[in-house]
């Protein structure tokens, strides 16, 4: 049996990930982390050694292409001497996943543990892992590696050979007979060099493709962003069509080897008959779902086309290629209106907070069911968030919970909130984090988290109400109204806070602190169109009932807003 530390490292693995935190310890760069991750891969006699060394990826390789100055310190700062991991903290899960690591450190971690379970019935995370994880994770090495022929697929290849498949390609039924005047310099297709003529038809398509490529990935990114007011996604098809031109660079090197300056130079638009054939459709959108939709199919099919033809110029461009397809699928989800909650695009969150009259918090020791049963009753009765408060648990098991209730909440259409780790959220997959006053500043969550995700904070005062928005929170706490049993106050805000929330909140927020159902009519009378509870829920025999009551005594007592004539 393979010998494994707390997350499932092998020793060789575990002396890697000892030295690579040594050499990046610091830096919040997830290049940085990247790159001394593979320079420490490279002093270890192990299988990723070999297989770095075979492609040709050595320190001196590193160094040359590296141009920032923290990269390079941790390329050039004196080598770490790997011993072994026989009486280092390197095996305890506390010092992997330290508090000070970068956020990028531990999601690559995470992509390393689910890589394992692909190669390793046990889950063991080997060296080996550990480099396809930083390769597929970070997108500089990506690049710069594809053009030694390191792609992914290569190095898996190298790495874990048991794992291609042993049947025989397929036959195909009428061998390719391609003539003409070849030379040392052209593509190759099923063994047979491919003619000039036919190497020029190929740029062209590439050409074609790539514009078509660029131009529906611009239609999109537009439609996100000043439509949907997405930066998310916005953001996502701003990286593709950015990866794409980079994808491009081994296209142009492999242009110049056929004696193409470049594939603009095979371009030939007067001579292309496809410019003259149109169809009705083509001419026009019904609606701007229409329009995505149809631009959607474009730049996949064309993102199609630039990996099939690629591969006869270059199998790294048409590797990338295939991976920037795959999630321009996940972007045509995230665009389509009818998108479940399971696939819910972080742009539409804002909304569904406005519409949230409901949110429950979640701790194991407040529920009189197990937790589990008391979330899916709580969803199943209409709760529209929850939020896992959890003060004492360790980061393993609360990560893992965080997961369990993510998938629960999405299942549902529910907004999903982890209380006070933010680095947790993104993990998980959350749609957000809370906050109190001695925690995280709201700006400071922000530059963590990113625009996507939700930011609540707990307020007592008004004062800390304006700030909290000012600062960019999402929503608020507003509280303590009454006592309760899951924290201490001296003074309560009480119902005179609650009332001044509603005239200065500028977004949604939250009553919070010992509410019951029987307080629902008072608390309407002073404003609130929302509760946050705790015991109310968690405390019941049934949580269903208990949410179905709130929502139904919220929808009683709160006021009709009559539109202005």
């Amino acid at each position: 049996m393979t010998q494994r530390g707390a997350w499932g490292f092998t020793p060789a693995a575990e002396r890697t990930v000892q030295c690579c935190r040594q050499l990046a310890a610091g830096s919040a760069s997830a290049n940085v982390w990247a790159v001394s991750l593979l320079r420490t891969l490279l002093q270890d006699e192990s299988l990723a050694a070999a297989c770095l060394q075979q492609f040709g990826v050595t320190e001196a390789w590193l160094q040359q292409g590296t141009t920032d100055a923290e990269e390079l310190r941790a390329l050039t700062i004196q080598p770490v001497v790997i011993g072994d991991a026989e009486g280092s903290r390197c095996g305890r899960g506390e010092t992997l996943t330290a508090a000070e690591d970068p956020v990028a450190w531990i999601q690559l971690l995470e992509r390393a543990r689910a890589i394992a379970g692909r190669y390793s019935e046990e889950g063991a995370i080997s060296s080996g892992v550990l480099l396809l994880a930083v390769v597929d994770q970070n997108v500089m090495l990506r690049s710069r590696m594809a053009t030694l022929g390191a792609t992914p697929e290569s190095l898996s290849g190298f790495l874990f050979p048991e794992e291609r498949s042993d049947s025989a390609p397929l036959a195909i039924e009428e061998p390719l007979q391609i003539t003409g005047l070849m030379t040392l310099d052209t593509p190759v297709i099923s063994g047979e060099p491919v003619s000039t003529e036919s190497s020029l038809a190929i740029d062209r398509i590439l050409d074609a493709c790539l514009n078509r490529g660029r131009e529906g990935l611009r239609v999109l990114e537009d439609y996100a962003r000043f439509v949907l007011n997405c930066e998310h996604s916005s953001r996502t098809l701003k990286e593709i069509r950015h990866e794409l031109t980079e994808a491009e660079q081994l296209l142009f090197r492999g242009a110049l080897h056929r004696g193409v300056r470049t594939l603009l130079s095979a371009r030939d638009t007067m001579q292309d008959v496809g410019t003259k054939i149109t169809v009705d459709h083509e001419e026009k959108r019904e609606s701007l779902q229409d329009l995505v939709t149809a631009n959607c199919r474009r730049v996949q099919e064309s993102l199609r086309s630039l990996e099939e033809f690629g591969k006869l110029v270059s199998p790294e461009f048409a590797a990338m290629v295939k991976q920037l397809r795959y999630r321009c699928y996940s972007v045509e989800q995230q665009l389509s209106p009818s998108a479940t909650s399971a696939s819910d695009p972080q742009c539409t969150r804002a909304s569904r907070l406005e519409k949230a009259r409901v949110y429950v918090l979640i701790t194991e020791a407040m529920c009189r069911l197990p937790w589990q049963v008391v979330v899916e009753q709580a969803l199943v009765g209409g709760a529209n968030i929850l939020q896992l408060r959890e003060k004492t648990l360790n980061d393993r098991e609360l990560l893992s919970r965080c997961r369990w209730i993510r998938d629960a909440c999405e299942a549902h259409g529910a907004i999903f909130i982890v209380n006070d780790r933010p680095e947790l959220a993104i993990l998980s997959g959350a749609h957000g984090t809370h906050v109190g006053q001695s925690e995280i500043p709201t700006t400071d969550v922000r530059k963590l988290s990113g625009a996507g995700q939700l930011i609540g904070v707990s307020t007592h005062a008004p004062q800390q109400l304006l700030q909290a928005f000012q600062e960019g929170a999402d929503y608020i706490g507003v509280g303590p109204v009454f006592p309760s049993g899951t924290k201490t106050f001296q003074q309560f805000p009480g119902l005179d806070y609650v009332r001044q929330a509603a005239e200065l909140a500028t977004g949604p927020w939250f009553p919070i602190g010992g509410i019951t159902l029987a307080q629902i009519p008072e608390l309407c009378q002073a404003g609130a169109r929302r509760v946050a509870v705790t015991a109310a829920v968690t405390g019941a025999t049934d949580p269903r009932r208990a949410v179905e009551d709130l929502q139904q005594s919220l929808a009683q007592h709160t006021p009709v807003v009559m539109p202005a004539m």
